[in-house]
């Protein structure tokens, strides 16, 4: 049993049931008390995903204003430090809930669970969330995370429950309308090529037949020139017959080249960050600043000879600065 510091009882282990095995839990009877656990870390984990989600918004949004706005080389190097350490909120989010995860499968769930992912290391932790909406964002698709709002495998009574909390989260609601806008605006340009096609085919095909009634009394130079602008007319009605149906098929190249495109950033990122994940740094215990400034100098004595630490004594008056080499 490891012993407790009573000085320091934040460090103090917690034998959760996370921390024991499926067969261990049920010697000790824990799995009551694993169900808890299990119930308190799927909430911790749709927490820090709220999180994330709120730190990458805020993160594009300072990013934009600095962008817009910041000039001069000391506020862009102020404003570079800030957006530093809101890119450190976003990581911190990111390693909350891979922490919380993990605690998740060894309590049962699925490593293969299809609302909480595995969040992996090498995941571009970004969105469009906080940005402002510019010309082809509905065709990026977005990280699985933006979209795990709802539990899987909810029973009517917690869906009902569930239904009506998300009301009161202006996350989802917001996020919501702001698709459904983004749908009826596709939906309406669609409706809008369709007219303008049909529109087009019946000006084409009316024309025609206007210059083949005007043939009917003319004759000479006239009617010739009056049959070939009725070809021509209905030759460019015919055009656009053949054009509209193979819009299906150059729909389906255009998503194929896009997915191929997708495929391709991704692996040329991946080949830039290198193929190893990314190093989680929350899982590293840092020493407190009065731990590495007596690591400093414990090192300073061990390298430097006496004569030097008297002589660097020397030339600090403070009496405070002198003891710490020396002693």
């Amino acid at each position: 049993m490891t012993e407790v510091d009573p000085d320091k009882p934040e460090d103090a282990p917690l034998f959760l049931p996370s921390q024991f095995t499926a067969t261990q839990r049920s010697i000790l009877k824990l799995e009551a008390l694993a169900q808890v656990e299990y119930g308190l870390r799927e909430g911790q984990a749709y927490d820090a995903l709220a999180d994330l989600r709120t730190a990458i918004r805020t993160f594009n949004y300072n990013k934009d204003v600095k962008g817009a706005s910041v000039r001069g080389v000391g506020r862009t190097t102020r404003a570079q430090k800030f957006m530093k350490t809101l890119s450190n909120d976003i990581q911190a989010a990111g390693d909350s809930y891979r922490r919380t995860w993990v605690g998740l499968v060894k309590l049962g769930m699925s490593p293969t669970d299809n609302t909480l992912r595995r969040l992996e290391k090498k995941q571009k932790l970004e969105g469009k969330g906080g940005k402002k909406t510019a010309l082809g964002d509905s065709k990026k698709a977005e990280p699985w995370f933006w979209n795990a709002f709802r539990p899987s495998g909810m029973s009517e009574a917690d869906e009902a429950a569930w239904e009506v909390e998300s009301k009161s989260h202006p996350e989802i609601p917001m996020r919501w309308f702001r698709e459904r806008a983004l749908r009826d605006r596709a939906i309406e340009e669609v409706e809008t090529v369709e007219a303008e096609f049909g529109r087009v085919i019946a000006w084409f095909r009316k024309n025609s037949e206007i210059w083949e009634r005007m043939a009917e009394g003319a004759s000479g130079g006239a009617k010739a020139y009056t049959h070939k602008q009725a070809e021509r007319y209905r030759e460019l009605g015919e055009e656009c017959v053949r054009e509209w149906a193979r819009a299906p098929a150059l729909v389906e190249e255009d998503r194929i080249a896009e997915e191929k495109k997708v495929a391709e950033d991704a692996q040329k990122a991946e080949q830039e960050e290198g193929l190893e994940p990314r190093t989680d740094y929350s899982v590293y215990t840092f020493a407190p600043p009065i731990a590495s400034s007596l690591l400093t100098t414990a090192l300073f004595t061990e390298l430097l000879p006496s004569q030097w630490i008297e002589r660097l004594g020397k030339l600090h008056s403070s009496e405070k600065v002198s003891r710490r080499f020396t002693e």
